[in-house]
């Protein structure tokens, strides 16, 4: 006799996150608001996925006050370990950077009970050197103003007539 096993389906706050993964942030945010809604909901994965979003759409004020706030919900150990090096790594990139700030939260992230190794990892990269966010490769042309119209980018392309 066979036993045929259903592929588990994803739903809810594992949604969000495969959401997420894939780029889709309206979707991920939206799951996530319910799931925070609900009072059975888990609010610390929820506040976790937030403040991601958050950090993907450019507000760190707004994502440090979601791993804040995933801190107080959260007994994931990993979900807790991580809202600390997501801390730690704000503080490193704050203008002026706040040193101290970070370490203390990647030393809180490696008191974390979490057992997979990238959590460590980062914590450990965080306390050796300061978290720098990656360069962005400038296009050439950065120094020109921007043409909404195109029309520069038109005439460089217009075949010169000899005279």
């Amino acid at each position: 006799m066979r036993l045929h096993v259903r592929p588990h389906a994803i739903e809810g706050l594992e949604l969000a996150e495969q959401d997420l993964l894939k780029g889709d942030k309206d979707d991920a945010a939206d799951i996530a608001e319910k799931a925070l809604a609900d009072p059975a909901g888990d609010h610390g994965t929820a506040a976790y996925l937030l403040a991601r979003i958050d950090l993907m759409e450019g507000d760190p004020d707004k994502a440090s006050k979601g791993f804040q706030q995933t801190l107080a919900l959260s007994k994931d150990p990993r979900t807790v370990a991580w809202s600390h090096i997501y801390l730690g790594r704000l503080y490193d990139t704050m203008d002026p950077p706040d040193r101290a700030k970070a370490v203390a939260e990647y030393k809180a992230a490696l008191v974390t009970r979490d057992s997979l190794p990238d959590t460590k990892q980062a914590a450990e990269s965080g306390l050796a050197k300061p978290f720098m966010l990656p360069q962005r490769d400038r296009p050439a042309d950065a120094d020109q103003p921007f043409d909404p119209t195109g029309k520069a980018e038109k005439e460089a392309y217009k075949p010169t007539t000899p005279q």
